[in-house]
């Protein structure tokens, strides 16, 4: 017995050892690990950072005389500023140092640019190519001018100067547009959503079939501009909405129920089939006695969808306004990933000088409605 006890306090030691030497493995180990993941860390956000400074780093390129000049008039450009209204005013500018500039402009711009818009594009180019400006604004004419500097903070040297003069019988090669879109119903509704909250301004067609009852309430809630569409026929065309086969009760009755089911419609679109000219001319008779506004649908340009839709868009937007056109409606089929597109590249036309409206003011602005 007293064997046994010596055998068993003879191991206990041995044992704590074996602990012990399992601790002072354990820590060194677990310091190891511990040191390398701070290194991952440090080693990531180090790159991290390192990446960071290079996206807002200018180009390591030296900016010459003639770059700067290019790059400030291709800046110009994209706000519709004819080339005719840029000129060098060197020989003009008295102001001290004026001899050491390498250019001194003088830009004539209509009166529609916003000076933001300008002061934010130049800006973010300066940035790019490590220079910085000063914007000082004639409290009486508005006019900018616009002095870039090149080197650091503490060391800046005024290198160029532009001047901006508010002109107003300047206008720009531009023009109203209105979209209206159609066939929203056969997306999903809450794509359609989407679409109806966008702050672009446009008009849409309203669905007027009664199992679209969900994307006409969406329409109406979301307070867009709205138009509806019916056709006129002769008996022969059956999916007409106004035919002359009818009994003159119904299809007048049908009329009368137009305000009263869609009382904010900004307007009817008729489509001609093959009705009479005297038939089509009393349905417009009718709508007119409603207090509602008719127009043809030859008031817009149908635009069939393409593969690049809404860069297409654009091109004849730009073409039609180029050949005289102040006003252009189309009406186009949008999906949500063609819509979300127009959202991003709208800014471009807008910036050369053309203004989106929904159809309402597009009329008003013509003088067809008030």
């Amino acid at each position: 017995m007293y064997q046994r006890k010596l055998k068993e306090r003879k191991t206990e030691p041995a044992t704590e050892d074996k602990k012990s030497k399992t601790v002072f493995l354990l820590v060194p180990a677990a310091l190891i690990l511990i040191l390398i993941f701070f290194f991952l860390i440090f080693n990531f956000n180090f790159n991290k950072d390192e990446k960071s400074d290079q996206t807002i780093t200018a180009p390591n390129v030296p900016v010459t005389k003639e770059t700067l000049s290019k790059d400030i008039d291709s800046v110009l450009f994209t706000f519709g500023i004819s080339k005719d209204w840029i000129r060098d005013a060197s020989k003009k500018d008295k102001t001290p140092g004026a001899d050491a500039l390498w250019f001194s402009k003088e830009v004539k711009i209509p009166a529609d640019i916003l000076n933001i818009d300008l002061n934010y594009e130049l800006t973010n180019y300066f940035r790019s190519r490590g220079m910085s400006n000063r914007v000082s604004e004639d409290p009486k004419t508005k006019n900018l001018l616009f002095g870039i500097y090149t080197g650091n903070d503490t060391a800046r040297k005024l290198t160029a100067s532009v001047k901006f003069i508010y002109t107003d019988s300047l206008k720009r090669i531009a023009a109203d547009v209105c979209l209206i879109l159609d066939s929203l119903e056969y997306y999903p509704l809450n794509d359609v959503r989407y679409i109806l909250s966008s702050a672009e301004a446009y008009s849409v067609f309203l669905p007027l079939r009664n199992d679209k009852a969900d994307y006409q309430s969406a329409i109406t809630e979301a307070g867009k501009d709205y138009l509806t569409e019916f056709t006129t026929g002769s008996e022969k065309d059956i999916t007409a909405d106004f035919r002359a086969d009818m009994n003159e009760t119904s299809w007048k009755a049908k009329v009368k129920s137009v305000p009263v089911n869609f009382p904010g419609v900004s307007g009817i679109i008729l489509k001609s089939g093959n009705a009479s000219q005297e038939f089509e001319n009393s349905v417009i008779e009718e709508f007119t006695k409603n207090n509602l506004k008719v127009f043809r649908d030859t008031i817009f340009t149908k635009f069939k969808s393409s593969e690049n839709i809404i860069s297409s868009l654009f091109e004849n937007i730009i073409s039609n306004s180029k050949s005289g056109k102040k006003f252009l409606a189309y009406q186009v089929s949008l999906s949500p990933s063609d819509f979300k597109e127009f959202e991003k590249k709208v800014y471009q036309l807008k910036k050369f000088g053309y203004e989106f409206v929904n159809f309402k003011e597009m009329m008003k602005r013509q003088n067809v409605i008030k």
